[in-house]
């Protein structure tokens, strides 16, 4: 699919922030109940923040 239009992209976008925000919600829960280390889940955290910010915002 062609994410050089901006339905396309804005589309792909928004689904990429769906997940990245369930996925984010999900290593709060489980650095909250002891899965995960805080310090893990700080840095998971902030990997995927960068690699968000690292796509070019479109919308």
């Amino acid at each position: 699919f062609d994410l050089t239009s901006d339905g396309a992209y804005g589309h792909a976008a928004e689904v990429a922030e769906l997940v990245t925000t369930e996925f984010l919600d999900r290593l709060s829960d489980a650095a909250h109940s002891g899965v995960l280390s805080e310090q893990l889940s700080d840095d998971l955290r902030a990997a995927v923040w960068f690699l968000m910010h690292l796509l070019p915002d479109k919308r």
